[in-house]
């Protein structure tokens, strides 16, 4: 194990941890089969790396790597049910990702994959999101929102 989660953890106020569902919008994704150790931080808490006035996504999600032919993960995600502007989700995503970028040391190797969960959403916005425009940054790694469907488990991100 790299000590990402212990390096995240010592730096993040633990009322903001998240155990249980990863739930919100009235929308839920499952963790069964993501990568562990994990550590998961509700960014709408209080005491999470970003304050209540500021944009942000639902979580951030860190997992470490079992092997040292895997790496290490970072995601911000965000889960909409209903109504969704591309625009706005990757803004949030993007918001998230700088919070992580406060909480992981620029030179750790990590993969960087924004998720959003969305459902009840019209197809053309689901497409928006996932056009080639629609990108967040990390450490100087860029990368494309993943979409995934609300129900779905967060394993099905890292399978594009």
């Amino acid at each position: 194990m790299t000590g990402l989660v212990e390096t995240v953890l010592a730096r993040v106020n633990e009322a903001c941890l998240v155990s249980g569902a990863l739930k919100k919008s009235g929308c839920k994704i499952s963790k069964a089969g993501a990568p562990e150790p994990r550590l998961i931080i509700d960014l709408d808490k209080p005491g999470s790396p970003c304050g209540s006035d500021q944009t942000r996504c639902d979580y951030l999600y860190f997992a470490e790597s079992q092997t040292e032919h895997e790496s290490d993960w970072v995601m911000p995600l965000e889960l909409k049910s209903g109504r969704l502007d591309a625009d706005e989700v990757v803004n949030q995503l993007q918001a998230g990702a700088r919070a992580a970028e406060g909480l992981v040391p620029a030179d750790v190797q990590v993969r960087f994959l924004p998720v959003a969960a969305v459902g009840g959403t019209p197809k053309r916005e689901r497409n928006r999101l996932k056009s080639k425009d629609r990108k967040v940054r990390f450490h100087g790694c860029v990368e494309f929102v993943r979409v995934i469907s609300c129900g779905s488990p967060l394993t099905k991100a890292f399978h594009r």
